[in-house]
């Protein structure tokens, strides 16, 4: 019985042990699909752990959270980490970039700037997507640059 007791402190650990580790794997197993997935292309900035913080036109009902964010000449890729989805947003499609205090009337938890994509939506409508990510002035820099170029 005492071995049981002495366990029970011990739990709380390898959860969150296990948890962390999880997402450590996580994070390289879908940076390395996401490069398998832009071979062809020149990846111009990418950042393994952006926090996606939605599409507008989607409201509040859909997947957000961890993912890798890459940028080619061609379109900003999104590879969410779980559950795993795509979003691919094309440079024809993009209309503007810019760094936002928060997004669809939500500040980052952290209290962080947000990267802001505005763009023209399938249906033809303007909707935005945001990203909390590190070095957003770069991030936006190389989004404008590759806008100006297409």
């Amino acid at each position: 019985m005492s071995c049981c007791i002495s366990a029970i402190p011990v739990l709380p650990f390898l959860l969150v042990f296990g948890l962390i580790f999880r997402a450590v794997i996580m994070r390289g197993r879908r940076a390395a699909e996401a490069r398998r997935e832009l071979a062809e292309y020149e990846i111009i900035k990418i950042e393994e752990a952006a926090d996606f913080k939605g599409q507008r036109s989607l409201g509040s009902k859909q997947d957000t959270g961890k993912g890798v964010l890459a940028l080619t000449p061609h379109k900003l890729y999104c590879l969410l980490w779980m559950p795993r989805a795509e979003i691919e947003v094309y440079v024809s499609a993009m209309t503007s970039v810019e760094i936002v205090d928060e997004f669809m009337g939500k500040p980052d938890k952290q209290g962080k700037k947000l990267l802001q994509l505005n763009f023209e939506n399938d249906a033809g409508q303007p909707d935005a997507m945001a990203w909390q990510v590190p070095e957003h002035e770069q991030w936006e820099k190389a989004i404008q640059d590759v806008i100006e170029k297409s």
